[in-house]
């Protein structure tokens, strides 16, 4: 990738930050990203965070379950909800920092998982995981997202060496999101 458009900011179309929805206490990071995204995307509240979250807690036959109860989300569940919403979604693993300036700059909003899972302390596990939707690039900022762990509707930033850290212990994964 041309080294130049590291250097340049770079950031989404879509008004990703108007569809921003607050998750609170709960572990909902995941349903609550792909709201906010297909909303986003969409431009009409065409998908409510807490309505989707317990729906993917259901499953039959035919589909694994999208979500733990209460607990985790899986990729393939937030994919199928934006699939589900007419939009093209593509889940990767082991995706490079490059292909995701590259889609910021083809107007393509992404959804991210960052995490510490084998985290322990005083040799008891408290690893954890995040969804959040990623919508811009600013050289000295880092990565910009809209986050549903925070209360205000506006991109929160992350600096690239962290983000690339906490990206990479959760396999690199991103869910590319289209009309």
């Amino acid at each position: 990738m041309d080294g130049q458009l590291w250097q340049q900011e770079a950031r989404v179309s879509f008004p990703v930050e108007q569809w921003h929805v607050f998750q609170g206490s709960s572990n909902d990071c995941g349903p609550y990203s792909a709201a906010i995204t297909g909303n986003a995307l969409c431009s009409v509240l065409a998908l409510d965070a807490p309505t989707l979250a317990r729906s993917l807690e259901r499953w039959n036959r035919r589909t694994p379950p999208g979500r733990i109860p209460g607990w985790a989300t899986f990729p393939w569940g937030v994919r199928r909800a934006l699939r589900e919403l007419g939009l093209q979604a593509k889940w990767r693993i082991r995706a490079t920092r490059e292909l995701l300036l590259h889609n910021i700059h083809a107007d393509i909003v992404q959804i991210v998982i960052i995490g510490e899972p084998f985290r322990r302390v005083q040799k008891k596990w408290a690893g954890w995981a995040h969804y959040k939707t990623l919508a811009a690039w600013h050289p000295q900022r880092g990565w910009g997202f809209v986050d549903s762990a925070l209360p205000q509707a506006e991109l929160s930033w992350q600096a690239d060496d962290e983000f690339s850290r906490l990206w990479a212990n959760m396999g690199r994964q991103v869910i590319e999101v289209t009309l």
